[in-house]
């Protein structure tokens, strides 16, 4: 058993934690992580067990500054902030922000207030400590939280000889991982503190296992094993739709093509100049329902100064996630500041919010799942080595290794989605008379050969060199999970710089979701995703000796990372930017 402690006294102070106030408490960090493991024979030289649990538990302070409107901004007073520009009457002037009238004193009349607003701005907090700027609006907010994480690992094992050939053994795994935060702005939610909200993980890993021993030299293992991954995470206003129902705001929330969708509940993301309201964490909530599953068998013989051995490794992947993460699935909302200046005049801070008080909006932006992350992949592999004892001093092992992987796939037999520049169409595969492989193929002939040696130079000295060539096993399942049209996001702006796009009592319209009962569907933007599979050319040319000395040299062969380089290719499926001019030959690169 063990029981391990630490705590934030044995720590100095955080640099940027309340620098204002002398010798402050020092914040929360308590860690304890007690354990213990437990074993031995049921039945004598026959059936073994193993019990291992162990407890993570962290409570560490989580803080930070932000900024809030003052009180005087929230009753339209913008007096104090005439250096920053005075506040313009968005209804009034021309539509590219030019002799637009002025609000008298830079006060906005209450009867201008958008409802919505200070229905929302009641639940802000009010500064709390002295800003980071003249002007009151930059870091004038302190606030903090506990994040707690409590995790549990347990781990049984068994092992039974069936008899003197053959020994089988099962292990269970389970962990469960809850983490609790909290926003920076409390019933308003804002930015996560640690964690925003929840997050529940829990992974399950039931293991089974054999070893036969046919005869002195021939022996037979395999492992099947099963993991269930899981993971929800909520932010802390979850559970009501504050956007649509509470504060008013048409279009947010499930909006009327999602309505009773529980998952797009919470508060829609509103920014003010200032610390953002509401839950702008685009990638909350999420739901994901992992498994794979492993099957590998291997045959091991030895003949004469022989040692072969072969087997086979087989692997499914399949993924299910909900996390519609492009823009927000409540809403984002954005006042612009330029609605409310002069044209030529810098919006600052201070515009922002009297636009969002003026109940004027400059973008919004929503995104929905239009259907489930689902991937399904398969991976296969067969191999065959040889370790050759030439004699005493010189050791062969020579091997090859054989890879499939077939097209990954979507749930309810859809296939890949592919792009087509010619047309500008999207086809997803196995829809409508697409076929489910969408043209396109995967390699059958992905051969790694392996080859090494060991030489014995004399009793002190070793000489080892090896090659191989390795195929890179990236599960695409991660990188292409949310291609549309399963994730579909739109985005409104304002028609000119100084105008503005909408009022938040007009909220945002619904997302159009595509119909794909075709297989097909035409997008808006551009792009050419391009994958060549990953290939990797490995030596190694150790030189080994007793003390005191070691030399060796190990590398990796890196070419130049084009198509058909015979040194290496990498998968490139994803530009750090969007298509130029380009080349006759890539047009859109």
């Amino acid at each position: 058993a063990f029981w391990y402690h630490d705590n934030q006294h044995l720590y100095a102070r955080p640099y940027f934690f309340q620098q204002n106030i002398n010798k402050p408490r020092l914040p929360k960090s308590i860690v304890n992580i007690p354990g213990f493991t437990v074993g031995g024979p049921i039945i004598k030289n026959k059936l073994f067990y193993f019990f291992s649990y162990e407890r993570t538990s962290e409570r560490t302070a989580q803080f930070g500054n932000f900024a809030t409107p003052p009180a005087d901004m929230r009753a339209g007073d913008f007096s104090a902030y005439a250096a920053l520009g005075n506040i313009y009457d968005p209804l009034t002037g021309d539509p590219n922000g030019a002799n637009r009238t002025p609000f008298a004193n830079n006060r906005i009349p209450a009867s201008r207030f958008s409802p919505i607003w200070t229905k929302v701005q009641a639940l802000a907090p009010l500064p709390n400590q002295p800003a980071q700027d003249a002007f009151n609006t930059s870091g004038n907010y302190f606030s903090s939280a506990t994040l707690a994480l409590t995790r549990d690992q347990y781990d049984v094992k068994s092992n039974y000889n069936v008899n003197q050939k053959l020994a089988v053994w099962g292990k269970y795994s389970l962990m469960k991982a809850p983490v609790l935060g909290a926003g920076a702005l409390g019933e308003l939610t804002g930015p996560g503190l640690g964690q925003i909200g929840q997050a529940k993980t829990r992974v399950d890993i039931p293991t089974f296992g054999y070893n036969y021993t046919a005869t002195p030299t021939f022996l037979i293992d395999g492992i099947f094993g099963y993991t269930k991954f899981s993971n929800e995470a909520t932010g802390p206003d979850y559970g009501k739709n504050w956007g649509s129902e509470i504060w008013g705001i048409p279009g947010t929330n499930g909006g009327r093509t999602r309505p009773d969708d529980i998952r797009y509940s919470g508060q829609p993301c509103l920014n003010n100049g200032f610390t953002a309201w509401g839950n702008c964490t685009g990638s909350n909530p999420n739901f994901y329902a992992d498994n794979s599953y492993t099957f590998s068998t291997n045959f091991s013989k030895i003949q004469g100064a022989h040692e072969l051995r072969w087997g086979v490794d087989i692997i499914r992947h399949a993924m299910n996630h909900w996390q519609p993460e492009i823009a927000n699935p409540r809403g984002n909302l954005v006042p612009t500041g330029n609605a409310v200046v002069l044209l030529g005049q810098v919006a600052r801070a201070n515009h922002t919010y009297a636009a969002g008080l003026l109940d004027i909006l400059g973008s919004g932006a929503k995104s929905v799942q239009n259907f489930d992350m689902t991937t399904r992949e398969w991976q296969h592999g067969l191999y065959f080595r040889d370790r050759w004892q030439v004699n005493r001093k010189l050791t062969f092992n020579i091997g090859v290794r054989w890879e499939y992987y077939p097209l990954m796939t979507r749930a309810e037999g859809r296939g890949v989605e592919r792009w087509d520049p010619a047309t500008n169409l999207v086809t997803i595969g196995g829809v409508g008379n697409i076929p489910a492989s969408n043209g396109m193929t995967t390699s059958k002939t992905l051969f790694s050969p392996r080859i090494g040696f060991a030489l014995r130079l004399d009793d002190s000295t070793v000489m080892r060199a090896g090659y191989s060539v390795s195929y890179n096993p990236m599960v695409l399942s991660r990188p292409l999970r949310g291609l549309y049209p399963s994730t579909v996001a739109a985005n409104w702006v304002a028609p000119t710089q100084f105008g503005f796009f909408g009022t938040l009592s007009r909220g945002i319209p619904e997302v159009p979701l595509p119909d794909i009962s075709s297989g097909k569907q035409p997008v808006g933007r551009p792009d050419q995703p391009r994958l060549h599979p990953q290939l990797e050319l490995h030596a190694r040319t150790p030189v080994a000796g007793r003390v005191p000395g070691f030399a060796g040299l190990c590398g990796q062969s890196d070419g130049p990372a084009v198509p058909g380089s015979r040194y290496q290719r990498r998968s490139d499926w994803q530009r750090p930017a969007g298509p130029t001019a380009g080349t006759d030959a890539e047009p859109l690169d």
